[in-house]
């Protein structure tokens, strides 16, 4: 249905519903003057037909404000979307070639779920990871549960010097920091033991050394980069989404490359792995 066949609709609605209000209040007023004179039961039915219309019609007009309110907002962000998109045409092939797809102004508001379910491979690659963890568990133990998927955590080393900068950056004890590296091991671990039998998946918990400049999620179908602030200030992370094209020079391709490199870096730490259900590497600092 297009834009005009909708607003039509939506104005033959309004009018049917205010319709109804009127029709209710008409016979809600011809109840108080004839009330007197008339039997008991038409009175009565006369009396909840012109409530039921009153309020239908009340609900109805109500709901279709709401839904036109949202419908508007919706549109109103395709509208500026797609001007963007024209005022800055003459760089779309360009960044086209390079698989970027979409931004986001906030990492916190982007829904991860779909990310997560759609792919056979998987890398994350962040500081941390425990609310990004906490956010996700759920796709993410699905993502787990499918046939012979991998999955891939890069997180800073718990013992690592970066630790201490980190801490101050963010305004937390080094301790604290610490702690949500090892929380973040202990709730994969966990969330790799607890799937149902017969397991076929694996999962690998490497700890770097280096720091981790930006957040990167990379799938076999796709790749999403967040950038950290460079200041004390905490504030939205903005987010670039990327398309596994057929290019090897592909920003998609760059960012798989470049945590290839991170996992077989001589200092970054196999702290983690399991595959089919049985665990090859665990560190002795999560071993319980």
């Amino acid at each position: 249905m297009d834009t005009t066949n909708q607003k039509y609709s939506r104005s033959k609605i309004t009018i049917i519903s205010l319709s109804f209000c009127l029709f209710g209040f008409v016979l809600l007023f011809i109840y108080s003057l004839y009330q007197p004179i008339l039997d008991t039961w038409f009175a009565s039915i006369l009396q909840e037909l012109a409530s039921i219309l009153i309020i239908s019609g009340a609900i109805t007009v109500i709901s279709e404000y709401f839904t036109k309110r949202e419908y508007l907002l919706e549109f109103y962000d395709i509208e500026r979307r797609i001007k963007s998109s024209i005022l800055t045409s003459e760089n779309l092939e360009h960044m086209g070639n390079f698989g970027v797809t979409d931004c986001y102004p906030d990492a916190g508001r982007y829904d991860f779920s779909r990310f997560i379910s759609d792919s056979n491979t998987l890398t994350i690659c962040v500081h941390d990871g425990r609310s990004w963890l906490s956010a996700n568990i759920h796709p993410l133990r699905d993502h787990l549960m499918k046939p012979s998927t991998r999955t891939t955590f890069l997180i800073l080393n718990p013992n690592g010097n970066y630790i201490p900068l980190l801490a101050d950056k963010i305004g937390i004890k080094t301790d604290y920091q610490i702690e949500k590296i090892k929380d973040t091991c202990y709730q994969l671990i966990d969330a790799y033991k607890s799937l149902p039998k017969p397991i076929t998946s694996s999962i690998s918990i490497y700890w770097v050394n280096l720091p981790i400049v930006n957040t990167m999620y990379i799938s076999d179908k796709m790749a999403i980069i967040g950038t950290f602030n460079t200041s004390r200030t905490k504030g939205p992370m903005p987010l670039l989404t990327l398309s596994n094209l057929d290019n090897k020079n592909t920003f998609y391709h760059l960012i798989n490359d470049d945590l290839q490199r991170l996992i077989n870096d001589p200092d970054t730490i196999h702290a983690f792995s399991a595959k089919n259900g049985k665990i090859k590497v665990i560190t002795k600092e999560i071993n319980g």
